[in-house]
């Protein structure tokens, strides 16, 4: 009986896609169009209406025979908790004037110069609606995802840290046969206007991740061009507001970036998925990497923190902060961040994946090598990532200046922006 009303519920959804395309067709580019086929709006409500009481009854044959439970966490384990909640599905749009990545990874001499897109960032207006990702659990037949349209980039959904409704659309929507679900986190405090860097991190994940959602973790989001630009793409973005920790165990912190580290533990515990710092890019697909319970990447000896991928409540991790609650040294800029974990690593593979410097700083490529033009020709092709440390140059990045910047770092970013790694040029309008 069960599997008749996923089949029916399947089917409504396929109708459903298809009668609601033209509706939304150029909303991928971030422009919506008005001359949409009335009918085919009509339909696609009343398959919408169709799939919602498919769902009622479903829910009822199901709810005889499984209990939800106090954390309203999750439905049972044969996938009707996919099909209850999941039906409204969010996909990242086309990134707008951007092309597929096409760099060409067997040649690392930079003799040519393309013609790179003319990517626009400056305002529209009036600005174009845009999708909206909202989590409802008010109530259990409702689908825990639903979009809205609007038009404006601050208009994003908030929540609490460990929100049982996000705990249910992660572990609903986000989890496929792999360990680690496919969402990404970032840390965000006391800034404002987003900078390029951060933009490249993010849309290297949107490029090379496509994750469920990307979750910002601080006391505000972003603003300025490059976000309002990411805000065009997709609604898959969650803000959990919180304020910065400061202490740890009820020892004062000394350094704010010991803020961050507890709080990204936090978070992967909570939730599980990627944590990235803001100056950590990606170059390329990381699924292979989500078989793992927890992986990290070694930097300058010890263990980096710029990028950690766990399961949700990993035991690495829970060890990991009990460090801090046991050895935390205030004093000391990276021991608990990259010393002590590294330590932990050691004596505990079998509850950590550690890759050699394939997703923060090869070996050979300390310091500011990846800045130098020295360092040009270097193949990069064997990461997954790197971590920038953008913070100690004084090197301008923006979308012009990485145009014909010969770096390790100007390559990835070009890589990233613009689908090329080559060097590459506007072409002149006459």
């Amino acid at each position: 009986m069960l599997k008749s009303f996923r089949r029916v519920i399947i089917l409504g959804t396929a109708v459903l896609v298809f009668s609601v395309f033209q509706v939304y067709k150029m909303q991928d580019s971030g422009i919506y169009r008005t001359n949409i086929n009335d009918n085919a709006k009509n339909d696609a409500e009343n398959v919408h209406v169709l799939i919602n009481k498919l769902q009622h009854v479903a829910y009822k044959k199901i709810s005889q025979n499984f209990s939800l439970g106090d954390s309203e966490n999750k439905l049972d384990h044969e996938g009707s908790s996919h099909d209850m909640f999941c039906v409204e599905k969010s996909k990242w749009g086309n990134i707008s004037g951007l092309p597929a990545v096409k760099s060409n990874m067997s040649v690392w001499e930079y003799k040519r110069n393309i013609t790179c897109p003319d990517v626009q960032f400056g305002e529209t207006a009036p600005r174009p609606l845009r999708s909206k990702l909202v989590l409802n659990c008010d109530n259990v037949t409702d689908s825990v995802l639903k979009v809205e349209m609007v038009n404006n980039s601050n208009d994003i959904h908030v929540t609490k840290f460990g929100n049982a409704c996000l705990n249910k659309f992660i572990d609903s929507c986000c989890k496929g046969p792999e360990r680690v679900p496919n969402i990404v986190h970032y840390v965000w405090f006391m800034r404002n206007s987003l900078d390029f860097i951060s933009f490249i991190s993010i849309l290297s994940v949107v490029r090379f991740v496509n994750p469920c959602v990307i979750v910002f973790h601080g006391d505000r989001l972003p603003t300025g061009k490059y976000w309002d630009f990411l805000m065009r793409l997709s609604p898959n973005i969650i803000h959990i507001k919180r304020q910065k920790v400061n202490t740890v165990f009820g020892q004062r912190v000394k350094f704010k970036q010991h803020s961050s580290d507890v709080m990204r533990i936090e978070a992967l515990l909570m939730y599980g998925g990627i944590y990235m710092d803001t100056d950590t890019v990606l170059v390329k697909s990381i699924d292979s990497l989500r078989q793992y319970p927890c992986v990290m990447s070694t930097q300058s000896g010890s263990l980096g923190s710029a990028f950690i991928m766990a399961e949700k409540n990993a035991t690495f991790l829970n060890m990991w902060l009990e460090g801090y609650k046991t050895n935390y040294r205030s004093s000391h800029y990276y021991y608990n961040a990259m010393i002590y974990p590294r330590q932990l690593a050691y004596n505990h593979t079998d509850i950590i994946h550690v890759e050699d410097g394939t997703v923060s700083r090869p070996k050979d490529l300390y310091v500011n090598k990846p800045h130098s033009k020295r360092f040009e020709s270097y193949n990069w092709s064997n990461i997954f990532g790197m971590h920038l440390f953008t913070r100690n140059t004084r090197t301008t990045f923006n979308e012009d200046t990485i145009k014909d910047m010969r770096s390790v770092t100007g390559a990835i970013l070009r890589h990233i922006l613009f689908g090329n790694k080559e060097l590459c040029h506007l072409l002149k309008t006459p």
